[in-house]
Protein backbone atom coordinates (compact mmCIF):
# COMPACT_ATOMS: atom_id res chain seq x y z
CA UNK A 1 0.00 0.00 0.00
CA UNK A 2 2.83 2.41 0.80
CA UNK A 3 4.17 2.03 -2.72
CA UNK A 4 0.70 2.33 -4.26
CA UNK A 5 1.34 -0.82 -6.25
CA UNK A 6 -2.40 -1.29 -6.75
CA UNK A 7 -5.46 0.93 -7.01
CA UNK A 8 -8.13 -1.24 -5.43
CA UNK A 9 -7.93 -3.66 -2.50
CA UNK A 10 -10.48 -6.44 -2.05
CA UNK A 11 -10.29 -7.45 1.63
CA UNK A 12 -12.65 -9.98 3.18
CA UNK A 13 -14.05 -7.88 6.04
CA UNK A 14 -14.50 -10.94 8.24
CA UNK A 15 -11.15 -12.57 7.47
CA UNK A 16 -8.98 -9.46 7.88
CA UNK A 17 -10.30 -8.91 11.39
CA UNK A 18 -13.36 -6.75 10.96
CA UNK A 19 -14.41 -3.31 9.81
CA UNK A 20 -11.55 -1.40 11.43
CA UNK A 21 -8.87 -3.60 9.84
CA UNK A 22 -10.50 -3.43 6.43
CA UNK A 23 -10.49 0.37 6.65
CA UNK A 24 -6.69 0.51 6.78
CA UNK A 25 -6.69 0.75 2.97
CA UNK A 26 -8.69 3.96 3.27
CA UNK A 27 -5.88 5.80 5.04
CA UNK A 28 -3.53 4.88 2.18
CA UNK A 29 -5.98 6.32 -0.35
CA UNK A 30 -6.54 2.94 -1.96
CA UNK A 31 -9.99 2.10 -3.34
CA UNK A 32 -11.76 -0.65 -1.46
CA UNK A 33 -14.08 -3.27 -2.97
CA UNK A 34 -14.86 -5.72 -0.14
CA UNK A 35 -14.89 -9.38 -1.13
CA UNK A 36 -17.79 -11.24 0.45
CA UNK A 37 -17.90 -15.00 0.11
CA UNK A 38 -18.94 -15.48 3.72
CA UNK A 39 -22.71 -15.24 3.90
CA UNK A 40 -25.40 -13.19 5.58
CA UNK A 41 -23.56 -11.47 8.44
CA UNK A 42 -20.70 -10.35 6.21
CA UNK A 43 -23.39 -9.40 3.71
CA UNK A 44 -25.04 -6.86 5.98
CA UNK A 45 -21.65 -5.57 7.16
CA UNK A 46 -20.56 -4.69 3.61
CA UNK A 47 -23.07 -1.87 2.94
CA UNK A 48 -22.39 -0.38 6.38
CA UNK A 49 -18.70 -0.46 5.55
CA UNK A 50 -19.38 1.17 2.19
CA UNK A 51 -21.33 4.04 3.73
CA UNK A 52 -18.56 4.82 6.19
CA UNK A 53 -15.60 4.52 3.79
CA UNK A 54 -14.98 7.37 1.34
CA UNK A 55 -12.63 5.26 -0.82
CA UNK A 56 -15.22 2.49 -1.20
CA UNK A 57 -15.68 1.44 -4.84
CA UNK A 58 -18.22 -1.42 -4.87
CA UNK A 59 -19.21 -4.35 -2.69
CA UNK A 60 -19.91 -7.94 -3.54
CA UNK A 61 -23.20 -9.31 -2.27
CA UNK A 62 -24.16 -12.93 -1.87
CA UNK A 63 -27.89 -12.73 -1.10
CA UNK A 64 -29.37 -16.17 -1.54
CA UNK A 65 -26.00 -17.96 -1.31
CA UNK A 66 -27.47 -20.13 1.44
CA UNK A 67 -31.17 -20.95 1.86
CA UNK A 68 -31.33 -19.46 5.37
CA UNK A 69 -29.79 -16.12 4.31
CA UNK A 70 -32.89 -14.00 4.98
CA UNK A 71 -33.70 -15.91 8.17
CA UNK A 72 -30.29 -15.20 9.72
CA UNK A 73 -30.17 -11.45 9.14
CA UNK A 74 -32.80 -8.84 9.81
CA UNK A 75 -32.59 -6.59 6.79
CA UNK A 76 -32.83 -2.91 7.67
CA UNK A 77 -32.15 -2.24 3.98
CA UNK A 78 -34.71 -2.23 1.20
CA UNK A 79 -33.35 -4.40 -1.61
CA UNK A 80 -34.39 -4.38 -5.23
CA UNK A 81 -32.48 -6.03 -8.09
CA UNK A 82 -29.45 -3.88 -8.88
CA UNK A 83 -30.15 -1.31 -6.16
CA UNK A 84 -30.15 -1.24 -2.38
CA UNK A 85 -31.57 1.70 -0.46
CA UNK A 86 -29.48 3.33 2.24
CA UNK A 87 -30.10 1.69 5.62
CA UNK A 88 -32.31 3.72 7.91
CA UNK A 89 -31.38 1.95 11.15
CA UNK A 90 -27.89 1.62 12.67
CA UNK A 91 -26.13 -1.63 13.42
CA UNK A 92 -26.10 -5.18 12.15
CA UNK A 93 -29.23 -7.05 13.14
CA UNK A 94 -28.96 -10.83 13.29
CA UNK A 95 -31.36 -13.51 14.44
CA UNK A 96 -29.21 -15.39 16.97
CA UNK A 97 -31.80 -18.14 17.46
CA UNK A 98 -31.67 -18.84 13.73
CA UNK A 99 -27.87 -18.79 13.65
CA UNK A 100 -27.76 -21.59 16.23
CA UNK A 101 -29.84 -23.72 13.84
CA UNK A 102 -27.12 -23.45 11.17
CA UNK A 103 -23.73 -24.25 12.75
CA UNK A 104 -20.64 -23.56 10.68
CA UNK A 105 -19.27 -26.58 8.86
CA UNK A 106 -15.71 -26.76 7.55
CA UNK A 107 -15.68 -26.65 3.78
CA UNK A 108 -13.94 -29.43 1.93
CA UNK A 109 -10.46 -28.14 1.15
CA UNK A 110 -9.37 -28.72 -2.41
CA UNK A 111 -5.88 -30.14 -2.03
CA UNK A 112 -4.80 -30.06 -5.67
CA UNK A 113 -2.87 -26.84 -6.32
CA UNK A 114 -3.65 -25.67 -2.79
CA UNK A 115 -0.07 -25.09 -1.65
CA UNK A 116 1.81 -22.20 -3.22
CA UNK A 117 5.60 -22.40 -3.82
CA UNK A 118 6.28 -20.28 -0.72
CA UNK A 119 4.25 -22.73 1.40
CA UNK A 120 1.03 -20.72 1.78
CA UNK A 121 -2.10 -22.87 1.78
CA UNK A 122 -4.91 -21.59 -0.41
CA UNK A 123 -8.27 -23.01 -1.39
CA UNK A 124 -9.35 -20.78 -4.25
Amino acid sequence: MRRRAFRTAQPDIVQVGGLREAKKCESAGVGIAPHNPLGPIAGIAAPRFALSTPTHVIWEEMVGAVPEYDDVVQWPIERTPGCWALPEKPGLEVNEAEIVCHPCKQEVLHIRNAVLPEGAIVDW
